[in-house]
């Protein structure tokens, strides 16, 4: 009941995207002055107000892309999504702030589905790292719990790939090889510490 509640919702959803894919974070985004934060793609929390720009409302920094996350959200449940996730992946992440909390889990979450292994294990990282080493400076104000929510979804959905198709849950035979490669990598990094 739930999962077609959820189809229904994503079938009345709108996702604007271009003939070559790449989706737009809202109308009018792409007419928005073009800034980035790091031509390789930002990995790591950055706060609006230390970019040294006057008018942030004016450029294509956003604090999570919203089309990164319905992508995924529609994926999972079943429905094709429109645009393609590697090419918004790849837009997106130059253009991220990642102050949104629910942010860089759920990048994680979406390079592991497209294969960019070395970013999602540097993004679920950082992401554990929000409450334990206090990135967002307000620990003291609670626990993020949208981190924690993310971090499940970047297992789940990211590094397992697990979807839901016709109502029943599919995991793919790369799971096993996945759960490995994320092992192995902690394991390294473990040693080297």
């Amino acid at each position: 009941e739930e999962v077609e509640e959820m189809k229904r919702i994503s079938e009345a959803m709108c996702i604007p995207c271009r003939d070559g894919g790449l989706c737009e974070e809202f109308d009018g985004y792409f007419k928005l002055e073009d800034k980035v934060i790091d031509d390789s793609g930002n990995l790591r929390p950055v706060k609006l107000n230390q970019l040294g720009l006057s008018n942030v409302e004016a450029t294509q920094l956003v604090k999570q892309a919203d089309v990164v996350l319905a992508q995924l959200m529609l994926r999972v449940v079943g429905y094709k999504y429109p645009g393609d996730l590697a090419k918004n992946y790849d837009y997106y992440i130059k253009r991220v702030t990642h102050e949104s909390s629910l942010s860089m889990p759920i990048y994680a979450a979406v390079a592991a589905l497209i294969g960019r292994w070395q970013d999602a294990l540097t993004l679920f990282r950082e992401s554990l790292k929000v409450d334990l080493e206090n990135l967002y400076g307000n620990t003291q104000d609670g626990f993020h719990v949208a981190t924690a929510g993310g971090l499940w979804w970047a297992v789940l959905h990211g590094f397992l790939g697990i979807r839901l198709e016709d109502g029943k849950i599919v995991i793919p035979d790369s799971a096993a090889e996945s759960v490995i490669k994320v092992l192995k990598y902690s394991s390294l990094r473990a040693q080297k510490s």
